[in-house]
């Protein structure tokens, strides 16, 4: 249990770190920028998807050692490859929960932790999609 905390932990670190010091400069850049909104919105959202998806994935290589290590596994169909866990972690992230595969043993509480921290740090992208529409052209 201590390691699959630990892990939650180190994703969690690594995550926030690349959503704020990755993702804010990022933003705050097309928001001084003096490019029109036209331009600075879409590409502020296409950074704002592809770090999410970067910190989804960060995720599913923790489901996949957490599952080399027997620290849990997935029901799902005999074998698992890495994009099966790389779309439970994207599905997870998002908090959809479409439950057609899900975590047994101590992954469930890597999956809970995912799950917490993706709708956390999707609600402060929220804020920087405010940020780029309110900005002066």
């Amino acid at each position: 249990m201590l390691s699959i905390i630990f892990i939650s932990i180190l994703l969690v670190f690594i995550t926030t770190l690349i959503h704020g010091f990755i993702l804010s400069p990022i933003v705050e850049n097309l928001q001084n920028s003096r490019l029109h909104k036209a331009i600075t919105l879409p590409v502020g959202v296409q950074f704002i998807v592809f770090i999410h998806v970067m910190e989804a994935a960060l995720y599913g290589v923790g489901f996949y050692f957490g599952a080399s290590e027997g620290l849990g596994s997935f029901k799902q169909t005999d074998y698992m490859s890495m994009m099966d866990y790389q779309y439970f972690s994207l599905v997870n992230y998002n908090t959809l929960g479409l439950g057609d595969i899900y975590p047994t043993g101590h992954l469930r509480f890597l999956a809970g932790v995912e799950a917490l921290n993706g709708f956390l740090l999707i609600s402060c992208s929220a804020m920087y999609m405010h940020k780029l529409m309110t900005s002066k052209p």
